[in-house]
């Protein structure tokens, strides 16, 4: 996805908010914050040359109650697994942001002026461009190199994928981001948006390469974007205590956590959302 730049950005923010001794536990588990903060996204990058049953867990993850996942990572916090916290809460704002601003995403390119990936590509820009950050010359994704204890951990939370799996994923993933800032330098943006144009049978993969210059359409829905991630900041920063009170076996998973990736409930009830 071309919008790590911005879930990078959110999972600071949130990360400065937190109450101490919370910040400080998870800041001395930064790379694992970090990675977390990408969410499942790495595992569409596996073997992307054919589809395979590591991308469906990411795909599927995506259409389904988050409940599940939670619970597994509330698991891997109170067992105090490698990395399980720093992961836990990264993670939580990957899904804080998508699921706060993924309706209004699909809403307006369901109208057709625009597609998702151009604006959530375009958005980057703009954050790219506020950090001083040229977006067509620079890939700010840090270099972090987990162990295999911390990448254990984090395939615990995906059922059927392996440690050496999402190392392959996470790897593929940073490669893809690069190659489409490399695109972006040589103007390939029309070409890619041209190819998904003549490939309607697959999913719209317009603006997946940002243009040279900023795309008109999107200014609007960067925009609103602004605020819906201010919004969605101090939501992650609560439901993380949650979650790690819950870890603590303080409370339970509330019903915040029964919802997909674009925010739509679930509809479980509240009792049943129990960690």
């Amino acid at each position: 996805m071309p919008n790590y730049f911005t879930h990078l950005q959110f999972g600071g923010r949130v990360l400065a908010a937190l109450p101490e001794p919370l910040r400080t536990r998870i800041e001395a588990q930064r790379a694992d914050f970090d990675v977390g903060c990408y969410g499942p996204d790495p595992l569409f990058f596996y073997h992307l040359h054919h589809d395979n049953p590591v991308r469906q867990v990411g795909l599927r993850m995506h259409k389904v109650s988050a409940l599940p996942v939670f619970r597994r990572l509330a698991r891997i916090i109170s067992e105090d697994r490698p990395g399980g916290a720093g992961y836990a809460a990264g993670f939580l704002c990957h899904f804080a942001l998508d699921a706060g601003c993924h309706g209004y995403i699909e809403d307006r390119a369901e109208g057709g002026q625009t597609s998702h990936l151009r604006m959530e590509g375009e958005y980057d820009r703009v954050l790219m461009e506020r950090a001083g950050i040229d977006p067509l010359r620079q890939t700010p994704m840090p270099r972090h190199r987990l162990n295999p204890e911390e990448t254990e951990t984090i395939a615990l939370i995906y059922p059927g994928v392996t440690s050496r799996q999402f190392r392959e994923s996470l790897g593929s993933y940073r490669r893809v981001c690069r190659l489409q800032t490399l695109a972006c330098r040589v103007g390939l943006s029309s070409v890619v948006d041209n190819l998904s144009l003549r490939t309607p049978d697959k999913p719209d993969f317009r603006g997946a390469v940002l243009s040279r210059r900023a795309a008109g359409e999107c200014a609007v829905s960067s925009t609103v974007l602004d605020t819906l991630v201010d919004r969605a900041v101090p939501i992650a920063v609560e439901k993380i205590c949650v979650l790690f009170r819950a870890a603590a076996g303080e409370t339970g998973l509330d019903s915040w956590f029964d919802r997909d990736f674009s925010g739509n409930r679930c509809g479980k009830p509240v009792e049943n959302v129990e960690n």
